[in-house]
C-alpha cells in the first residue's frame, strides 16, 4: 500500500514551502492546488468530492511507494484517503505574528489581509486537522530550521505506517 503523507495547516505556515522541499529530494508531491484548476465550477460540496478523487487517481497514477500531498483542507478528504492508502497527516504550525507577516508579504493589502483571516474562518477543519495531526512541526523560525526538522519527520512518520 502506497505511503501517503498529507501536509495540512493555515495559510502562511509553509506547507508549500516544506512539500516543494521534499520535491526536491525525489520526493513525489501533489499539489492540491493544481488540481483545484481542474474542479471548479462544481458546486462546493461537489466540488470537494472531486478534488478528493482528482487527488486518489493521481496518487494511484504515480510510480512511487510514498506520496506528499500538499494542503489538505478537510477531514472528509482524509477519511477518503485513508480508505485508499497508508496516510500519517503532518500538521505544520507557525506563530501567528509571523504567519500574517509572511501572507502580507504575498497580499499587502488590507482587504486582502480580511480575507485570509474570514477564509480560514469558513475552513475550520483545518483546525481540527492540526488538532488530530499524527505528528506537527512548528515553522515559526528559519528554514534551514524547518528542512531538518523535516527530514527527521518525514523519516519518522513514513517508517512508523
Amino acid at each position: 500500500m502506497k505511503k501517503t503523507l498529507a501536509l495540512v495547516g493555515q495559510q502562511g505556515v509553509g506547507k508549500t514551502t516544506l512539500a516543494n522541499f521534499l520535491k526536491e529530494k525525489g520526493v513525489v508531491t501533489v499539489f492540491v492546488e493544481d488540481i483545484k484548476d481542474i474542479t471548479e465550477g462544481h458546486q462546493k460540496e461537489q466540488n470537494e468530492q472531486a478534488q478528493t478523487k482528482k487527488i486518489i487517481e493521481r496518487i494511484r497514477s504515480v510510480d512511487a511507494d510514498t506520496v506528499v500531498i500538499d494542503d489538505i483542507k478537510k477531514i472528509s478528504q482524509i477519511k477518503e484517503l485513508k480508505k485508499n492508502f497508508s496516510v500519517r497527516v503532518l500538521a505544520i504550525t507557525c506563530d501567528d505574528k509571523i504567519r500574517l507577516e509572511r501572507l502580507l508579504a504575498k497580499k499587502p493589502s488590507l482587504a486582502e489581509k480580511r480575507n485570509i483571516l474570514l477564509d480560514e474562518k469558513k475552513t475550520y477543519d483545518i483546525f481540527k486537522l492540526v488538532n488530530q495531526a499524527d505528528m506537527k512541526i512548528d515553522n515559526s523560525g528559519g528554514m534551514k530550521e524547518l528542512y531538518e526538522t523535516a527530514n527527521r519527520v518525514f523519516r519518522s512518520l513514513l517508517s512508523d505506517s
